[in-house]
């Protein structure tokens, strides 16, 4: 599995800084209002301030794709409303986090000095409030049937359901209307 880094850095080595919670997310361009209103999304908010390496973002994004394909065997899911037609629903993902900041490490048993360590991973802080992971199910929202959102809803709650155990900090569940 391919960690995921940037391409390249202004500087070749960072601090690692703090996470500062009380910051506000700007978050005008995730809540806005679909303009064709034919699929749900659904957000993954962290509620804890933490470092997120590269390796759990991979491992979220695995898990991600894992469930997405059980779920949705042929990429569609079939799902039959109250009057019995079929519907089909695609799934797909966004990440909204990527690891940016390198974290030096020296090796053990060195001795003090001789300059900063050689970078170990790659992290991304997070604040609270902040989206890690997107759920879109589109050609859901047919005729307003609650059924079917309902349906969404648990998919998308099974699924991140996994991906937090991978990650291991609060989260909840936004949906984006």
């Amino acid at each position: 599995m391919l960690n995921k880094r940037p391409k390249r850095t202004k500087y070749s080595k960072y601090q690692k800084g703090r996470i500062n919670s009380n910051l506000p997310v700007n978050k005008s361009n995730l809540f806005q209002k679909n303009l064709e209103n034919k699929d749900f999304r659904y957000l993954l908010i962290a509620m804890e301030p933490l470092r997120l390496t590269a390796s759990h973002i991979a491992a979220g994004e695995l898990a991600i794709k894992r469930e997405l394909n059980i779920k949705f065997k042929s990429s569609n899911l079939s799902i039959t409303d109250i009057e019995g037609n079929k519907i089909n629903i695609k799934g797909d993902y966004n990440l909204h986090v990527f690891p940016h900041l390198p974290v030096t490490k020296k090796p053990a048993e060195v001795r003090m000095g001789k300059g900063k360590g050689s970078i170990d991973y790659w992290m991304t802080r997070i604040r609270i409030g902040s989206p890690i992971f997107e759920l879109k199910f589109k050609n859901a929202n047919i005729n307003n049937n609650k059924n079917i959102q309902i349906r969404c809803f648990n998919i998308a709650k099974q699924i991140f359901d996994v991906v937090n155990s991978k990650l291991g900090i609060k989260t909840k569940i936004v949906k984006v209307s």
